[in-house]
């Protein structure tokens, strides 16, 4: 999946490791100005956030942005749910684990080569579910990675040879929009996102494609 993003993004300039902390609107050029962590500042006519909501919002009130009014507090109403996911390799590749249904606290358990990766290795990637995630989200890799070992090895009879921990803190939205983005209707601001359009990847893709035609027409 990332590939798709990485072709698109070739034409792009993309700053990375640039975290905004404070967006600014000048009435009388009709200008944003954007301040990042690092101290460089960017100007725009037009701003997407497309970042989850709960970053939005942070970011929106530490710029005083909008407060008092009905799009900041929906934005507040968006609630994602953590996840913890363990990449790993096993010893012997050819172990039907993903042929069973996952047991708690596992969630979902995929072999990278359904994914199309050729490799004489057993890659897999291990999701756990809410709970379990929300537990241990902040416990050191070294513990996750522990404990994941020793569930597999109980509940499957496997044993990995390595396990790397990931975690998304904004995994899945649990509440999402039926719109497809917001617009306060003062400002050339614009938010977008897998919190729209019903949620998920595809909620994200109509999202984004939504706003593109309406920039198109105006």
């Amino acid at each position: 999946m990332t590939q798709i993003a990485k072709d698109l993004a070739k034409p792009l300039t993309i700053f990375r490791e640039c975290r905004a902390i404070r967006l600014n609107w000048n009435a009388h050029s009709k200008k944003w100005s954007v301040d990042t962590e690092s101290n460089s500042t960017f100007s725009c006519s037009v701003l997407i956030l497309s970042a989850p909501a709960p970053q939005n919002v942070e970011l929106l009130e530490k710029s005083n942005l909008l407060e008092g009014s009905d799009l900041l507090s929906t934005l507040r109403n968006i609630q994602y749910r953590p996840q913890i996911v363990a990449l790993g390799i096993l010893y012997t590749p050819e172990t039907a684990l993903w042929t069973s249904t996952p047991q708690e606290p596992f969630e979902l358990l995929i072999d990278q080569k359904m994914k199309g990766l050729q490799t004489s290795e057993g890659y897999f990637a291990a999701y756990l579910d809410e709970t379990w995630s929300r537990k241990y989200f902040d416990s050191p890799d070294p513990e996750v990675s522990q404990l994941i070992q020793e569930l597999l090895e109980y509940r499957y009879g496997i044993h990995p040879q390595h396990i790397q921990v990931k975690r998304w803190r904004y995994s899945q939205c649990k509440n999402p929009l039926k719109e497809t983005y917001l617009k306060p209707s003062a400002l050339p601001l614009y938010l977008i996102g897998d919190a729209f359009a019903q949620g998920g990847l595809i909620g994200a893709l109509k999202s984004a494609c939504s706003l593109v035609q309406s920039l198109k027409r105006d």
